[in-house]
């Protein structure tokens, strides 16, 4: 596998974890449960600092744009997943307002969470099953070696924040938010679940 096929299918374990964590808060908090919301809350910090700011965008300026120069009848495709790309950023700061709201305590926030939540789990998993599915397969077959230089050199100053990406302090936050996600039972797939000390 090219390294930055590896890079980018280890990033979509991850973020099928913290999809698969936001669909259960969000069934949770339907049927009246609680919930930690500190998690929610480093959900959004990570969404907010990695997947928006690094691996969205470096998809698009690496992969996708050889994608295009290759093979012109995934246009249409590509332009979805930027699209979704981009209404990803609206959904992360509505889950925000919808955490905020829920620990406030204001009329309502339940089930504004309980949507929120589920419907951003929902979109996230839908998204990268499409990259998975149809926009790596498709990378793999069409793209030459010329093409993949750039792509795996970008990618490979990729470190996920949930592994220690930045400083110590961020290291340390990001692998405690990955200790909790892991010990909540919704571990990515591929990754074994962490047993409570």
């Amino acid at each position: 596998m090219r390294p930055s096929m590896r890079v980018l299918r280890d990033e979509h374990r991850a973020l099928r974890g913290i999809a698969r964590i936001l669909k259960m808060d969000g069934e949770i908090v339907a049927g009246g449960g609680e919930i930690d919301t500190g998690v929610l809350r480093d959900i959004v910090r990570y969404l907010r600092e990695f997947p928006n700011l690094i691996h969205h965008p470096k998809e698009e300026a690496f992969l996708f744009k050889a994608l295009r120069a290759r093979h012109r009848e995934v246009a249409g495709l590509l332009d979805r997943l930027g699209h979704e790309h981009e209404a990803e950023e609206q959904k992360v700061e509505a889950l925000s307002a919808a955490v905020e709201s829920f620990e406030r305590g204001e009329d309502g926030a339940g089930k504004r969470l309980a949507e929120a939540a589920s419907g951003y789990g929902e979109f996230l998993e839908s998204h990268i099953t499409l990259e998975d599915e149809e926009v790596f397969p498709l990378a793999e077959r069409v793209l030459d070696e010329e093409d993949w230089k750039p792509i795996d050199a970008a990618f490979a100053v990729n470190r996920d924040p949930l592994a220690g990406a930045r400083g110590e302090a961020e290291a340390l936050h990001f692998r405690d938010l990955h200790r909790r996600i892991m010990l909540l039972g919704a571990p990515p797939i591929g990754m074994p679940r962490i047993k409570s000390p």
